[in-house]
């Protein structure tokens, strides 16, 4: 995919390699991976009871989908450590190609060097080489740090969910245990 890319360093920022995650790096990686995927749940999912176990769950669907091919899996290596990764898939709306962004996690060691950016670079450079004309992604109305990381990354709101919570209603948790 890239290269070396040399992000922007503040304190001793590491060089780091972006590219597709292999199966390998997947499975070389796993408590890495199964942590980033934890501390990213407890940042931005609150309402998960369980980040680490949702993340272990998570961490098999990654496996699973590089397995099948349907996953989209660019990480930031530093040395054979992934220190960051991003979690796209395909996906049409109304007739148009997209990739939509499940996952964009860097270490909170690595942050705010520019290692998420190149991420999404990597990301977008393979969406126009594949003719896809959009990214798309979801983040948490209150995660004001990550919402301005993505404007400062060319990403607009286009659109507003919102959500109601049924009382009442046994509804499954993202973490399998039903409220």
């Amino acid at each position: 995919m890239c290269p070396k890319v040399d992000v922007e360093r503040r304190s001793a920022g590491p060089e780091v390699e972006v590219r597709r995650i292999t199966e390998a790096d997947i499975v070389r990686n796993e408590t890495v991976l199964s942590d980033l995927l934890a501390d990213n749940f407890e940042s931005n999912m609150p309402f998960v009871e369980n980040p680490v176990q949702l993340a272990g769950t998570e961490y098999d669907r990654m496996l699973g989908y590089q397995r099948d091919g349907s996953a989209i899996l660019i990480g930031a290596f530093d040395e054979m450590d992934i220190v960051g990764f991003v979690w796209a898939y395909r996906r049409e709306v109304l007739g148009q190609p997209r990739l939509h962004v499940g996952h964009i996690v860097v270490d909170s060691r690595t942050r705010s060097r520019g290692v998420g950016a190149a991420l999404l670079k990597a990301l977008e450079e393979m969406a126009r080489a594949e003719g896809i004309p959009r990214l798309e992604l979801m983040a948490s109305v209150d995660n004001e740090r990550t919402i301005r990381f993505y404007e400062s990354n060319g990403f607009a709101t286009v659109r507003v969910q919102l959500e109601k919570e049924m009382e009442g209603a046994a509804s499954q948790r993202p973490n399998g245990s039903n409220a």
